[in-house]
């Protein structure tokens, strides 16, 4: 096959890892890109097909999990686990009952130690609408 159906393929390929991300068929597309200078080497089309899938195999085991891990890994906090590790200042204290304020909101609160009025906290959980929080000594 000539340079140009390597390239094709790499777009195939490409295309395919474009709609169903898993991290497979872009090793294959640089295995293909790879290839597609196998044609000036005077390599016979058995052996590019053979450098193909081999250099596929070996990119795919090599470096498919590196690259998952390390894009899955970036995990964004958002809605109320994102108030997780920020501080708080205690609002209210009555009845056994603390409320804290975080960014100007009203919440819930519970503590294992013993907390006064305007007391600073780091919000160490969320449980249900009630924050888990600790004195910021």
């Amino acid at each position: 096959m000539s340079w140009i159906g390597w390239i094709i393929l790499a777009v195939i390929c490409l295309a395919i890892e474009n709609f169903f991300p898993q991290f497979v068929f872009i090793w294959f597309a640089i295995s293909s890109l790879v290839v597609s200078f196998a044609p000036y080497f005077h390599i016979p089309f058995s052996g590019q097909v053979a450098i193909f899938i081999i250099l596929g195999i070996i990119l795919l085991t090599l470096f498919r999990t590196k690259l998952a891990k390390r894009i899955q890994a970036k995990e964004h906090k958002t809605n109320i686990n994102a108030l997780i590790g920020q501080t708080a200042y205690v609002s209210e204290i009555s009845n056994n009952t603390i409320r804290v304020t975080v960014d100007g909101l009203d919440w819930k609160a519970t503590s294992k130690q013993k907390l006064s009025l305007n007391d600073k906290v780091i919000i160490k959980e969320v449980n249900g609408v009630t924050l888990e929080v600790e004195l910021i000594s």
